[in-house]
């Protein structure tokens, strides 16, 4: 039954629409519960939901999630900002619902100097009301282990950090059977300069990086950041403290 939902999306929107039919949520309510995109001076690029019903137009629920985010974690909003650069991975696993590990690469840069840093953090998911609450993080300040920044940000150009699409909208990317029905780890990317903002995400790119380039462009910028800042030993390290 749930095969027939092969959106990458759709399944976390049926999810909540059938938990929520056991009470009356009207669509005030639910215009207050999901994220605004602000009104900016930029030219803003962010996926949005393009069937019919309830939800149609409204942003992904992945960029919902990462504004709560990004508020509770006092980050400024990229959509908005005036850094010359800033460049996000949010890295969301789920599963159980309490106590989810997530963590957050930023690569800025204004108009002195680069600036990175990693914020590993614990969530409680309330699929209800699509709500994601930090309930614990830390922070780590970043320095390229390997390189340098420009070098670090001429190879995301490389890999087309600041083009790529949302893998939904890869043109027979998800077979009907596939999508994000999964427990697998969902990255999502926030790129922005102070003339345009993007966001896009992908979910088990790994098993698609033979036959898509987008997919070997995100696995090679994981690995790119993970050489440069150890990003999963260091989330490793945390969420599992007894195997230091």
């Amino acid at each position: 039954m749930l095969k027939q939902f092969n959106n990458p999306q759709t399944w976390l929107v049926v999810i909540w629409l059938i938990i929520s039919s056991c009470s009356v949520i009207d669509k005030e309510k639910v215009i207050k519960i999901y994220s605004k995109v602000p009104d900016c001076p930029k030219n803003i690029d962010i996926p949005r939901y393009k069937q019919s019903g309830f939800f149609y137009d409204f942003p992904f629920s992945f960029w919902h999630w990462s504004k709560q985010k990004e508020k509770q974690l006092g980050l400024q909003s990229a959509e908005c900002s005036n850094d010359s650069l800033i460049f996000r991975v949010w890295i969301s696993n789920f599963g159980s619902k309490k106590h989810q590990p997530h963590g957050l690469i930023e690569i800025r840069r204004d108009s002195l100097s680069f600036y990175g840093k990693l914020i590993l953090f614990y969530v409680d998911f309330n699929e209800r009301e699509m709500t994601e609450v930090v309930t614990e993080s830390t922070s780590f300040d970043l320095t390229p282990l390997k390189s340098n920044w420009s070098s670090i940000v001429d190879s995301l150009k490389a890999y087309k950090f600041d083009e790529l699409p949302t893998d939904e909208f890869i043109p027979g990317y998800y077979k009907q059977d596939e999508g994000y029905l999964n427990n697998s780890t969902t990255y999502s990317f926030e790129y922005a300069t102070r003339e345009c903002y993007r966001f896009y995400q992908y979910n088990q790119f790994y098993v698609k990086v033979d036959e898509f380039w987008q997919a070997r462009s995100v696995s090679d910028i994981l690995h790119l950041l993970n050489k440069e800042f150890e990003w999963d030993r260091r989330g490793w390290e945390y969420f599992n403290p007894t195997s230091k």
